[in-house]
């Protein structure tokens, strides 16, 4: 199913000042050409397409999209009579790929290089999704690092990371993959994104089908302010914040919604429903470890994605 991704506003609202919408390159997948061996290249990015050996490709340019005329198809195929694994993997910037035994089944397997600048820490890169896999257990995967070089050692540090592990889907579905501060208040200089159509570790070696089409990447940042639409800016907060027992969640009152708790890995730990005509909601913390966690209100169209810090 299509739908108009200017319908779907994700706001995210946090103490301090507006961060500048730092974007990965052609984020709306939406312009293609073709690589010197004749496949499907994505403009701004990488592929393991520059790799693979005919008739594989890892890399489609899709027309069934979320929005606009295309999104990306990243495909792991098996090749040759013994079939072996050959997962597609796509990256943001020049990155370069091993072929003929990657990490665990894969036949495939990230090199090294990649990344474009990124000059602010963002708190999540979300996107729509369609998996599609025939092997049981097999899915896509997706990880991101935010590097910045050390001014007083020159070395390169990660400053933060996410990862994600897409669920079979049908259909377009919305997805967001936190990404965790590893070193709060140092800021990234490159943001590396790495998606696979199956895991190289996990995947079976041989005779894996899977496709993992992806469409309106967006990476988001703190800010205070809304859509204009919203003539209050203090709509949606979470107090207090830090917390230890409970929060709560304010929200424009009028529509029913839902409201999910994630770790900074990802994982949905907590999640209930946003009544009808009230403007606020009451979350009692779940048992885990102390830290930033994130908070996720759907209304209608509406996204509204927080960070809350909790300790118990």
């Amino acid at each position: 199913m299509m739908k108009s991704y200017h319908s779907l506003f994700i706001l995210f609202l946090f103490a301090g000042n507006v961060a500048a919408q730092t974007q990965l390159p052609n984020a709306d997948l939406e312009h293609w050409t073709l690589a010197e061996n004749g496949t499907d290249s994505l403009i701004g990015w990488s592929s393991s397409n520059s790799i693979v050996i005919p008739p594989v490709k890892s890399l489609y340019k899709e027309s069934n999209a979320w929005e606009g005329k295309y999104a990306a198809n990243i495909v792991t195929a098996p090749f040759g009579f013994i079939g072996y694994s050959t997962v597609g993997i796509l990256a943001n910037g020049e990155a370069t790929f091993s072929y003929g035994g990657g990490g665990g089944g894969a036949n495939v397997d990230y090199a090294g290089g990649g990344g474009t600048p990124l000059s602010q820490k963002p708190l999540a890169l979300t996107g729509y999704y369609r998996s599609e896999t025939l092997s049981p257990g097999d899915q896509p995967l997706a990880k991101i690092f935010l590097t910045a070089t050390d001014a007083l050692t020159g070395k390169r540090d990660t400053v933060g990371m996410g990862q994600w592990i897409f669920p079979a889907s049908s259909s377009y579905t919305p997805f967001v993959i936190p990404i965790q501060d590893l070193q709060p208040g140092m800021d990234p200089d490159t943001i590396l994104t790495l998606f696979y159509s199956s895991d190289p570790v996990e995947v079976d070696p041989f005779d894996v089908w899977s496709n993992l089409y992806l469409d309106s990447l967006n990476l988001v940042y703190p800010t205070t302010s809304t859509h204009p639409a919203f003539s209050d800016n203090h709509l949606y907060r979470i107090v207090p914040n830090p917390c230890s027992e409970e929060f709560t969640v304010f929200h424009p009152a009028g529509s029913r919604g839902i409201l999910q708790m994630y770790s900074v890995t990802g994982q949905l730990i907590h999640s209930q429903e946003v009544l009808n005509d009230v403007d606020r909601t009451k979350i009692l913390i779940p048992e885990g470890p102390n830290g930033q966690y994130i908070v996720r209100v759907t209304q209608n169209d509406i996204c509204s994605i927080m960070r809350v810090q909790v300790f118990h």
